[in-house]
């Protein structure tokens, strides 16, 4: 439905508005993924448009076949298109798209972001209208200041929020579920061995909220030592590209009794986390070189991450920072009060 008013905005602003279009199926539209990666094997043949159009226009006609027939009839190479579709090679690129709606609160659809300014829902045009006008004031500005225009949009959004600000009204309802949260001999952890509290965090080692997490942590060791143990497992999420090997690199560190020194390299230098820098901290920690350029070109630790990842949509935790504090869930980079809170209420049952 929102479509004649993109269309009219493209009219009324011309060359001063670029619409972009990210992918976020939802997952009770059956056919939705499947037509994404129809979209997308189009725009790889300088089609995305015209699909994108017969989709909107077909939307009870989803199936392989439709889509198939739709892709005929705007001209595309069929067989390169039907490859794109069975190697299954767009669906990567449609996860990270899910992945960053969700960690931006762009949960439904559809979702606008203007500039980084959240609109959402299909808006009359007027209500686009007044926050596109606000954002061309804000563009011409910079551009006065000697900004290109090319880089008005890098420049607006540098500082901006990469996580939904919390609702200032009445806190969600507390969960609590108690999860079953399996916790691996393979997994790194710290803490007391026997401890009456496990602790399981699902971490990215890019993840900012992540990193600022971990002064937390420390107080709650310095606070609870042994009666509580701290599971470190694996959720590079799709859009920040270092974060898997960096997990790969922690894991093979790991391999030779230096998880927490690496973690901690990790984690102080979240913008330095290609394969060099990864070596550098390695060699910095005194790790055997050849076992670990070893281990992260063989690549035997990504089936443990996988693992993780998996256990961690199972259960919800989709986002990073995610904790499960013997079974119970507490969402991101919390203060300190509330895991003293579920600390204390998971030993008082004990």
């Amino acid at each position: 439905r929102c479509n004649p008013t993109i269309e009219g905005l493209q009219k009324k602003y011309g060359d001063d508005l670029r619409v972009v279009f990210k992918h976020n199926p939802l997952p009770f539209h059956n056919d939705a993924p499947l037509a994404s990666e129809a979209a997308l094997a189009a725009n790889e043949q300088g089609k995305f448009w015209e699909m994108h159009d017969k989709l909107f226009a077909n939307q009870k006609q989803l199936k392989r076949e439709d889509l198939d027939k739709y892709a005929q009839e705007i001209g595309l190479d069929m067989g390169k298109y039907k490859a794109a579709l069975d190697s299954g090679k767009y669906q990567a690129q449609i996860k990270a798209d899910q992945d960053l709606a969700r960690e931006i609160g762009a949960g439904g659809t559809p979702n606008f972001f203007i500039n980084g300014r959240k609109l959402v829902g299909a808006q009359p045009q007027a209500s686009f209208e007044a926050l596109i006008d606000e954002q061309l004031k804000a563009a011409k500005a910079l551009v006065d200041k000697g900004t290109a225009k090319s880089a008005v949009y890098a420049e607006i959004i540098k500082n901006g929020a990469t996580k939904p600000a919390a609702p200032a009204r009445q806190a969600p309802e507390e969960d609590k579920t108690v999860y079953d949260v399996k916790v691996n001999p393979e997994d790194a952890w710290k803490g007391g061995k026997n401890a009456v509290v496990t602790i399981v965090e699902f971490s990215d080692f890019q993840c900012p909220f992540c990193g600022r997490v971990n002064p937390t942590l420390k107080q709650v060791q310095d606070k609870y030592g042994d009666k509580v143990k701290i599971v470190f497992k694996h959720n590079p999420l799709s859009f920040h590209k270092d974060a898997p090997l960096a997990s790969e690199a922690a894991l093979a560190a790991n391999a030779q009794g230096k998880f927490w020194e690496m973690h901690d390299m990790l984690f102080n230098n979240q913008r330095a986390l290609k394969r060099e820098d990864l070596e550098r901290y390695a060699q910095e920690l005194g790790l055997n070189m050849s076992q670990f350029k070893g281990d992260l070109d063989s690549g035997k630790f990504k089936a443990q991450i996988e693992a993780d990842i998996a256990e961690a949509r199972k259960h919800g935790a989709t986002g990073t920072p995610s904790f499960f504090i013997n079974g119970r869930k507490l969402r991101g980079a919390q203060p300190y009060p509330a895991f003293e809170k579920l600390i204390d209420e998971v030993m008082a049952k004990k």
